[in-house]
């Protein structure tokens, strides 16, 4: 077989270091692989597999600051269950519509990430896409966003990686920190994809631009919005307001936390026991967590203000594991 054709048919896994993935996992790849062919007869370039963050949440200590730190894996996991998983569903769907309006493409677009630890690509595509860019501080975000722009899927697979959450305060704001970074460079990416004229249309890459800056505005003003809300309604206390306040609470954190804490033996595969003292000091002390969620972002734009002001070089910093 030539070099050619054995490119064209490699498929690479990339990781993380610590990443363990499991045989099931390559099952699982190739089962999604044939079913997206037989479905749209063509095979995916790009497959992604998905990461819980609660491996480590059993020995995080049971503190203040630990059971902070378990509603971190929590509140990471229900990101990844809820909208991660959701948004490459919707995407590798909707890549393969044809859009007869505005409306069906907006319905059709939606932004989807690719994350270096459970990413396989067909090797041929990924050397002639140039692999990962090196124009941006994060390299696997606006992977997706480029994939999404030139039209090609990003294709999920059922099983889950399990992956470890921060262990300080100061490791998870850190975290946070980092991955907002894209959110602050998708017009870069949006002006690199024009220039190389790697988008299929200019109307569609305008719509996942404008929601993948709706995603990053929702993130950083998250905190800010629940904060002022809750002081509002200690100084001026409303019942209808509260009672508003308690149900988003309600369904934004308790209702999911409680469902992925009580399956996590499920999810991981593993038979951990359910400890409902534990699950209620999470839960409690998940509301920090909610209010820490926008300060890596805050934290990110700050350094992006500072470059061009003191030309203070922005630094990647490797989250603490």
């Amino acid at each position: 077989m030539s070099k050619e054709n054995i490119e064209s048919s490699t498929l690479v896994g990339i990781y993380n270091a610590d990443s363990r993935p499991s045989l099931e996992t390559f099952l699982a790849v190739e089962q999604a692989t044939l079913e997206y062919k037989e479905k749209y007869n063509k095979e995916p370039n790009i497959i992604q597999q998905s990461s819980l963050f609660t491996l480590n949440y059993d020995k995080l200590p049971r503190t203040f600051s630990g059971y902070i730190l378990k509603a971190g894996c929590i509140n990471q996991s229900i990101w990844t269950l809820a909208n991660e998983l959701y948004l490459l569903r919707k995407q590798s769907n909707g890549i393969n519509k044809k859009s007869q309006n505005l409306k069906d493409l907006f319905d059709n677009t939606f932004p989807a990430y690719c994350v270096a630890h459970g990413m396989f690509a067909n090797l041929s595509y990924f050397q002639s896409r140039g692999g990962f860019p090196t124009e941006t501080l994060n390299e696997d975000v606006p992977f997706g966003f480029f994939t999404c722009a030139r039209g090609d899927s990003i294709l999920p697979i059922k099983i889950l990686e399990n992956s470890e959450s921060p262990e300080t305060i100061k490791s998870l704001i850190n975290q946070r920190k980092v991955w907002f970074n894209p959110y602050l460079e998708f017009l870069k990416c949006r002006k690199i994809v024009i220039e190389r004229n790697q988008y299929r249309s200019i109307s569609e890459l305008n719509i996942l631009t404008l929601k993948l800056l709706n995603l990053g505005s929702f993130w950083l003003f998250q905190t800010g919005l629940l904060i002022y809300s809750m002081f509002y309604l200690l100084l001026c206390f409303n019942i209808y307001l509260f009672v508003f306040w308690l149900l988003f609470i309600i369904i934004y954190w308790y209702i999911p936390a409680v469902i992925v804490y009580l399956y996590q033996s499920k999810l991981e595969s593993s038979n951990k026991s359910i400890n409902y003292f534990d699950l209620f000091f999470m839960i409690i002390l998940g509301h920090f967590n909610i209010f820490f969620n926008s300060i890596g972002p805050i934290l990110c734009i700050i350094e992006f203000i500072k470059l061009p002001l003191f030309k203070t070089p922005i630094q990647k910093l490797k989250t603490e594991r």
